[in-house]
């Protein structure tokens, strides 16, 4: 059997009752496009693929989505494929967003191949799994690299944050805004994504956010307080990098999560809300080893727990944007 895009499309539509008209209706988008992906003279760019498995998951009951998770077991394993990309596509059976977008963007890449399009067009294994990372660790360097430059030009000496030389107030904002827009920024050109006023809302509320967490945690003197309460000064390390990673984290994420709206995957919000936090943890571990630090170890530290931390901040930012959508509290509309 052949493994195609339209193929597929016929069986998620088929399974919750969606037709042409209403998706192209949906995605705004021209019915005549449409109907040219489902016939398989055209093929839709992957930015469309989170979408549709929206799309198709917002109308499914559950007892759909089991039908669904179901069919498109029983189709991958009827097609002609590599016994290991059947196997990699099966393993995202278990949640059916991811199951509906994997197998969209391989059947993407098969019509790309058939079609005689160059190679680069299409979004090999390499890239889907390589550029996450690569572009992980550019966002929270660059988030780095400016706040230095913020720092020469206004002659100010916050660099790393170490213990008493942490921004505050105004400054402390402009930490946030420097060091979160490289995040916003290049998870657009990574996803790809139609930059919608809805997604340009989300990710405006998601900097700003930040930027007003920045100065929540900088200006009230948690540090200070937590130093104060005579722990032990690993203990006290510790407790201070699970607040900060805590407060910087998880309210723009949350932000970004109301503006964009959709439901929420329990397991995968709540493996967004930790990633960051635990990241912050293990860099602060790894400088714990040198023993107490001098203000230039504590520099490192803050060096290493900001790109840490930014980088899950970068990688849960692409998740929650592009491929974020419902299984759990779905919504049952019918459209």
């Amino acid at each position: 059997m052949e493994f195609s895009f339209p193929n597929i499309m016929r069986i998620l539509m088929d399974d919750v009752g969606l037709t042409t008209p209403k998706l192209a209706e949906h995605l705004d988008r021209e019915r005549s496009l449409v109907n040219k992906w489902m016939s398989g003279r055209h093929k839709p760019k992957y930015m469309y693929i989170p979408q549709i498995a929206e799309i198709v998951l917002e109308r499914a009951t559950d007892s759909q989505t089991i039908i669904i998770s179901t069919h498109l077991t029983e189709y991958i394993h009827a097609c002609d494929l590599p016994a290991e990309l059947k196997n990699s596509l099966l393993l995202k059976s278990t949640d059916c967003s991811a199951f509906i977008v994997e197998t969209l963007s391989v059947s993407l890449n098969n019509i790309a191949v058939e079609s005689g399009e160059p190679p680069q067009t299409r979004r090999t294994w390499l890239s889907r799994y390589l550029t996450i990372p690569v572009c992980a660790v550019a966002s929270a360097t660059l988030g780095g690299v400016l706040w230095n430059i913020a720092n020469h030009a206004f002659r100010w000496t916050y660099y790393m944050g170490s213990p008493g030389g942490e921004p505050y107030g105004l400054s402390a904002f402009i930490w946030g805004f420097l060091t979160l827009m490289p995040l916003a920024v290049i998870s657009i050109f990574f996803t790809k994504k139609n930059t919608s006023l809805k997604l340009i809302s989300a990710l405006f509320a998601y900097v700003i956010v930040g930027c007003l967490s920045a100065v929540l945690f900088y200006t009230t003197g948690i540090r200070v307080g937590i130093e104060s309460l005579g722990f032990s000064y690993e203990l006290r390390e510790i407790i201070i990098v699970f607040i900060y990673s805590f407060i910087i984290s998880l309210p723009p994420y949350a932000a970004l999560r109301l503006f964009k709206g959709g439901v929420l995957n329990v397991k995968a919000t709540m493996l967004h809300i930790c990633l960051p936090i635990i990241a912050a943890l293990i860099a602060v571990a790894l400088t714990l080893f040198i023993g107490r630090p001098e203000i230039e170890v504590a520099g490192i530290r803050g060096l290493l727990v900001g790109l840490f931390m930014r980088s899950c901040m970068y990688y849960v930012l692409v998740q929650a944007a592009a491929y974020g959508s419902c299984l759990e509290k779905r919504k049952r509309s019918r459209l």
